[in-house]
């Protein structure tokens, strides 16, 4: 807990250390926001790891009853192992649109500070946006994966190594998972720095040209 203070406090420091390189109001608000949800996609990503971890015992004790002759303990397990699954979704869901609107959020900073540094930046971290925005509409829009899965087709998701399948879609967790949520937010703290102070000239020399 004391450690969760320490990292939320020196995040804040760090946001307020950007602040002062913000031409508008509305980009630091934007810029709140998406410390917000940044928040947010991990904690609904440890969820998900625990829910894991949850899904592995709970499937492991099934084959432990059923290797007993106990079909009763085999049912309630497996049907521990389907809430699970379920709850799985929930919080992948949720883990999405928290990366989602840190997109929205970006898009208004960017729009606000009219930086070819920001703009550059962003054009680097598309891609993986793109990629959480796809699992967020097959979470929100079933009927697209189940109008191509024909007679197969399940309400469900499931890991492998490193990939986690939903409906007929794979995803690697390492393009999408909350590393790539750190590091974005690392990198747009420092590009911010990067910005001229707010009611600094911006080239004050060039400016002065034909004066």
């Amino acid at each position: 807990m004391k450690a969760d203070k320490e990292a939320s406090l020196q995040k804040h420091i760090r946001i307020a250390e950007v602040v002062p390189h913000l031409k508008a109001k509305k980009s630091v608000v934007a810029l709140d926001i998406l410390s917000f949800y940044i928040d947010g996609s991990i904690h609904q990503w440890e969820r998900t790891e625990q829910d894991q971890r949850d899904a592995n015992e709970a499937s492991a004790l099934s084959h432990v009853y059923e290797s007993r002759g106990d079909p009763e303990g085999q049912q309630q397990s497996k049907n521990r192992f389907g809430a699970i699954t379920r709850r799985i979704i929930v919080d992948l869901h949720l883990y999405s649109i928290c990366a989602d609107k840190v997109s929205a959020m970006m898009k208004i900073i960017i729009a606000r500070e009219d930086s070819f540094e920001l703009e550059r930046f962003w054009e680097e971290w598309k891609p993986t946006f793109e990629r959480v925005r796809n699992l967020r509409r097959l979470f929100e829009h079933p009927h697209l994966y189940l109008q191509k899965a024909g007679d197969e087709a399940v309400f469900g998701v499931h890991f492998y190594e490193s990939k986690f399948v939903l409906g007929s879609k794979s995803f690697d967790l390492e393009d999408i998972g909350p590393e790539k949520m750190i590091g974005f937010f690392d990198g747009l703290l420092s590009i911010l720095k990067t910005l001229p102070v707010r009611g600094q000239p911006v080239h004050s020399t060039d400016r002065s040209e034909g004066t």
